[in-house]
């Protein structure tokens, strides 16, 4: 962990923006899915399943990426005045808490994604609220944001070893399954705009 620290040292600012942004996103996200439930409702109590996965997974990513933002803030200007003899011990510290945050990276990617999204995306097939390729657009960014990540991230932490070319395979494809699957979310929030009639069960 110790290059790791000293690279987050080096540039903070970018760290520290990019972890404020995804908290800020999931933050004013959470209303999204009481939204969504308004209009697809009518696809079944299992529904509220997909509400629950959004809100959990969204409060995963948050508490994630507030422990990531421990690195910017304290550990890597910590560990470059650290003593030779103290840095071990921040090391340690520094690899539990990534450990950890990945951890709930981890399990934000699955409720939020593969479950939320995913339950989200196919009630569209039931329900009159958007075209059907908006249904599919949504199930390919939770298939591959969470499913994928069930891949990449166990080998970020070190539980999985994977030849290179298999991590940049599985990375790649995270984020654009993750990139699908918020701008499914933008998508979905065009279409309510532009909701004119009530939404009916499709036959």
């Amino acid at each position: 962990m110790g290059p790791y620290l000293l690279q987050v040292n080096a540039d903070p600012t970018a760290y520290l923006v990019a972890n404020w942004l995804a908290v800020i996103s999931h933050v004013v996200g959470l209303p999204v899915a009481l939204g969504f439930y308004q209009v697809l409702r009518r696809w079944g109590a299992m529904l509220w399943v997909g509400v629950l996965a959004l809100v959990l997974g969204s409060l995963f990513f948050i508490a994630a990426n507030i422990m990531f933002r421990a690195f910017a803030y304290e550990l890597g200007s910590r560990y470059v005045a650290a003593s030779e003899a103290t840095r071990p011990a921040l090391e340690v510290l520094a690899s539990t808490l990534y450990q950890t945050g990945l951890f709930l990276d981890l399990i934000a990617h699955e409720l939020f994604f593969s479950i939320g999204i995913g339950l989200f995306s196919l009630a569209i097939f039931r329900t009159s609220v958007a075209p059907k390729w908006v249904g599919w657009f949504g199930m390919f960014g939770a298939v591959a944001a969470g499913g994928f990540s069930l891949l990449t991230l166990p080998i970020i932490v070190g539980w999985i070893v994977a030849p290179e070319p298999v991590v940049v395979l599985a990375s790649g494809v995270m984020i654009v399954g993750m990139l699908a699957a918020y701008g499914w979310i933008v998508v979905m929030g065009i279409v309510l705009l532009r909701q004119r009639e009530p939404v009916t069960l499709a036959t």
